[in-house]
């Protein structure tokens, strides 16, 4: 049988661990470029697409797209995702979806290996993928990213490079997979090579050429946003109208039949005290006059509500490939509400199916053509889409930890199971009776009995490892968020520099707060040292 501890550690320590080493060096390389890319594109900050937008103008976007003038209509997308309820439901439900799926470096089956390969060498494989996956700090913002391609058209990242943790090789290699937001590319041409447009400039089909194979990128034919515009625009034209409906006919019509005999000359003295009567929907008229009202039925029905219904549910169908509501109609009962919630699922595996696609196309093959050149590839990057969580197993999995003398956080298991769960009180042995040691049990004359050692599964290992690693996550939470502050207020390398030498004189108190070791500050310290230092000599 295998050994499981080497694959176990890289996948439950080496990962958190690097992300946590990660998170400071490629923020504190992040922010120059985060800072000349917000001072060169101020103005289109300020530039709302949404002002004034016609059909016309629209669709005169989506025909710049089409020629590979990204900029105003990626900028525009972005706008509608964030202002039409059901598209931004629909782009975090499906984004999220795929996102909380786990995933697991896998290899070819034995039997299915090419002709001179052995399973030794695909497991060699599996261990360096697993490697470079874990030194990836922001691999759930990537899949995510990649996902966006399904609504926009297209998704780029960046590979950075940068210093793997040592605790994987300690060697140069990819430690992010940087986002390039849409609205910074073009191309000449609906097929023509991808090029960085900087300013982010109206129009442009020319820009800065871009070693692609330094990204990885993912394109899509029929996004879902070129359907979502033209709904979101008719939606807004109907609500204009719907408003200047509800204005004019909201409140029912109300006329004021005056008295008979009016005094000549009055009418005008009657007509203004109706007319204030009828508006404050109170007062006293003349003895013989009378109020009549314009039945709502007189009206018509008002067209709007199943009109905006209607291109409500274009958008529902883009997203999901047929006729699903977010959420189960009026009366449809819990059957039509689970089915509507399983062909969501099966729409978010199929993406999450692609997604996997383009890693392993993109990212694994570089890998394994640097590693191991020649090699067809023996090991594959897969997102767990098919992949059911068995609930009885994972319970059982608990208690064995429990009766081995593990605790597993609460919170852990409730993510797991979606079952609701607290501690039970610990029951503390009497005073002055020593508890028996964990491989003994006490017989009913009070001695000892043998017990068989407990075996530790490979689950019951994970578990344990993760409340390990949750405890170090604790420990850097201060400096973390810390780091976060840095990151957002800092805006230029002076006040880059000056707040990590503020942060480096502050770790004893931090430290003290979640009563870390000395040996924690010192690691913190050397984090920060060389990541400000490199910072440094690359500015």
């Amino acid at each position: 049988m295998k050994n499981p501890l080497p694959q176990l550690w890289n996948r439950l320590v080496s990962r958190p661990a690097a992300a946590l080493r990660n998170a400071v060096t490629v923020q504190v390389r992040s922010l120059t470029m985060a800072i000349q890319i917000s001072n060169a594109n101020k103005w289109r900050d300020l530039f709302n697409p949404l002002r004034g937008l016609t059909m016309s103008r629209a669709v005169n976007y989506l025909e710049e797209g089409e020629r590979g003038a990204y900029a105003d209509l990626q900028w525009l997308y972005r706008f509608i995702e964030k202002r039409n309820a059901t598209l931004r439901g629909g782009k975090r439900s499906l984004l999220s979806a795929v996102s909380e799926m786990d995933w697991e470096i896998k290899t070819v089956e034995e039997k299915r290996l090419p002709k001179g390969y052995t399973q030794a060498q695909a497991e060699a494989q599996a261990t360096a993928l697993r490697s470079a996956y874990d030194a990836i700090s922001n691999l759930t913002e990537a899949i995510e990213f990649l996902g966006l391609a399904e609504f926009r058209g297209f998704a780029h990242l960046e590979m950075i490079e940068g210093n793997v943790p040592a605790w994987l090789d300690g060697k140069p290699g990819i430690v992010e997979l940087r986002p390039v937001q849409q609205w910074y590319w073009c191309r000449d041409g609906l097929n023509g090579a991808w090029a960085y447009n900087s300013g982010a400039r109206s129009g442009s089909v020319k820009g800065e050429p871009v070693d692609m194979s330094r990204f990885i990128v993912r394109e899509i034919d029929d996004p879902i946003n070129e359907i979502a515009l033209i709904a979101f625009v008719r939606l807004q034209m109907g609500r204009k109208d719907e408003d200047g409906f509800i204005e004019s006919f909201g409140v029912p019509s109300i006329f004021a039949v005056m008295p008979q005999n009016v005094p000549a000359g009055q009418e005008t003295a009657y007509q203004d005290l109706a007319e204030e009567v009828i508006s404050n929907s109170r007062g006293a008229l003349p003895y013989g006059s009378d109020i009549k009202t314009v039945d709502a039925g007189a009206r018509g029905v008002a067209p709007f509500r199943s009109y905006q219904e209607a291109l409500e549910k274009e958008i529902v169908m883009a997203i999901t490939s047929g006729a699903l509501t977010m959420l189960a109609e009026s009366g449809s009962g819990t059957l039509a509400g689970g089915a509507h919630s399983e062909t969501f699922m099966r729409v978010a595996r199929a993406l999450a199916r692609r997604i996997t696609a383009a890693l392993q196309a993109q990212f694994d093959k570089k890998i394994l053509a640097a590693q191991f050149p020649g090699q067809p590839a023996l090991a594959y990057f897969e997102i767990l889409a098919n992949e059911e969580v068995d609930t009885g197993e994972i319970i059982k999995d608990v208690a064995g930890l429990k009766d081995a003398g593990f605790d597993v956080d609460p919170s852990q298991v409730e993510e797991r199971t979606s079952y609701k769960v607290t501690r039970s009180p610990v029951q503390t042995p009497g005073k002055g009776i020593p508890p028996p040691l964990p491989n003994r049990a006490t017989t009913a004359d009070g001695g000892d009995a043998e017990r068989e050692p407990q075996d530790i599964t490979e689950d019951m290992l994970a578990a344990s490892l993760d409340e390990m690693l949750s405890g170090m996550q604790a420990d850097f939470k201060p400096v973390a968020e810390r780091l976060q502050e840095l990151l957002t207020d800092a805006q230029s390398e002076e006040d880059l520099q000056a707040g990590v030498k503020l942060l480096m004189e502050d770790l004893p108190k931090l430290a003290a707060e979640v009563g870390a070791s000395d040996a924690t500050v010192t690691s913190w310290q050397k984090i920060l040292g060389a990541a400000a230092a490199n910072e440094a000599v690359a500015v």
